[in-house]
């Protein structure tokens, strides 16, 4: 996953998307963080409140 490889710890995916998770290695998966959101603001208030 091109995040991994940037150094990206913490990405955000749509809540819609999260089925597709599947198709990522788990080996990628268990060094990120995925936050499922549905909105923008889902995004503020994680970074926000950590």
């Amino acid at each position: 996953m091109a995040a991994q490889r940037a150094g990206i710890t913490t990405v955000f995916i749509l809540q819609e998307n999260e089925n597709d998770l599947d198709e990522v290695a788990a080996e990628v998966k268990k060094n990120l963080e995925i936050i499922p959101v549905h909105m923008v603001s889902d995004v503020l208030d994680a970074v926000m409140n950590g």
